[in-house]
């Protein structure tokens, strides 16, 4: 038994002495400097839309997953990356759509939804109708593609919410809206001297009002040299 209590008695005095030594090594080290703190999580500064804005499906606002008709958005970084010369051009790649081209382009450009015909599929631009009192038809060659933000494409009858125009559907082409003053200007020259160019500009005041101005023309030398075939001479169509 006093075997026994010698041992403890020497085992805790051996714990004291390296605690001493510990702390007499601690102060001659200097304060230990304070742990850094981790830094705050901040907020991503990239925002991210869970969702796509709408406002024709049910005119109002409101998001394509709210709504239970099928509503397509060719925005305007869509219609850049596609290089539609035409708002017909950049519908071209929404399902449904069919365009037809009247003669050469430049011409006569006319869109229907779901196999129905132009006259059947209301057209709007910022929510007004924009289709021929007369023919019911909308020629969109003369719509300029610079000054649109974004279009909405409603798939399918909506004449309970637009009237008998809209049979086939609804087209609402949204205009870019002036958010500061500026102006800018472009020219794209390509294949057998066709010429793209165009210019905006958009000015506002602190009362909120403002006015944005686009314009667009495409012209080429549309003369084409072509080789002679079958016995008829060489030449240039015109």
């Amino acid at each position: 038994m006093k075997k026994r209590l010698i041992i403890a008695l020497l085992l805790a005095a051996s714990a004291l002495v390296a605690g001493v030594q510990a702390g007499n090594a601690a102060a001659a080290a200097g304060p230990t400097p304070a742990p850094s703190a981790k830094p705050a999580p901040s907020a991503s500064p990239a925002v991210r839309r869970l969702d796509t804005e709408i406002v024709t499906a049910q005119r109002h606002a409101g998001t394509i997953g709210s709504t239970s008709r099928v509503t397509w958005v060719v925005t305007a970084a869509d219609i850049l990356r596609l290089g539609a010369a035409s708002v017909a051009d950049a519908l071209r790649f929404v399902p449904g759509v069919t365009v037809k081209n009247t003669g050469v382009s430049g011409s006569l450009q006319t869109v229907a939804l779901r196999g129905t015909k132009s006259e059947q599929t209301l057209v709007l631009v910022d929510g007004r109708p924009i289709n021929d009192p007369d023919t019911g038809a909308v020629d969109f060659s003369s719509i300029p593609v610079n000054g649109i933000s974004r279009i909405e494409v409603v798939s399918g009858g909506a004449s309970t919410l637009y009237g008998s125009s809209a049979i086939g559907g609804v087209i609402n082409i949204i205009t870019a809206r002036p958010t500061a003053t500026a102006s800018s200007a472009f020219v794209q020259v390509g294949y057998e001297g066709a010429v793209d160019e165009g210019i905006s500009a958009s000015a506002t005041d602190p009362s909120s009002l403002g006015l944005r101005v686009d314009a667009r023309m495409t012209h080429a030398r549309n003369a084409f040299d072509f080789p002679g075939f079958g016995g008829l001479p060489a030449g240039t169509r015109t």
